[in-house]
């Protein structure tokens, strides 16, 4: 039942999406790969051990103890995937910046500045942050 709330989220953005066009337009390969590497390269780097917090993020019953720990990972993993987000942005808009002559080159870089932070947003408070409330609620015995 709880991946019925993901599945119909992603389904009212899919449905936005589709209203400006075809959903290839919002896929971008450079946007995601930005937006994953940094945030498990961050999450790694700190400490935490981001595939044991999102296994236990997905698990149908997690233990308390394990559920503590997730939701800490999970939190501190929303802030390094917004912080990638706008350091995507940050790229993009340098990409455009250098070569604002090249009409070919501002395309990549405008996708790459809004898609990060569009990916970033969307992974944080469309998947993490309910991932995480649900594991608190584990931790406090609900």
């Amino acid at each position: 039942m709880r991946y019925l709330g993901l599945l119909l989220s992603l389904l009212v953005i899919s449905m936005g999406v589709l209203n400006g066009g075809s959903i290839s337009l919002f896929i971008d390969t450079p946007s995601v790969l930005v937006v994953v590497v940094i945030t498990l390269g961050c999450s790694i780097f700190s400490g935490l051990r981001p595939f044991r917090v999102l296994g236990v993020g997905l698990s149908s019953q997690p233990q308390p103890n394990d559920a503590a720990y997730a939701a800490q990972g999970l939190q501190e993993m929303r802030g390094y995937m917004m912080a990638s987000g706008w350091i995507g942005f940050m790229f993009g808009g340098v990409i455009m910046g250098v070569n604002i002559d090249s009409v070919n080159v501002l395309g990549p870089g405008l996708a790459l500045m809004l898609m990060t932070v569009i990916y970033a947003t969307v992974g944080s408070y469309v998947i993490l942050k309910p991932m995480q409330h649900r594991l608190e609620r584990v931790v406090e015995g609900g």
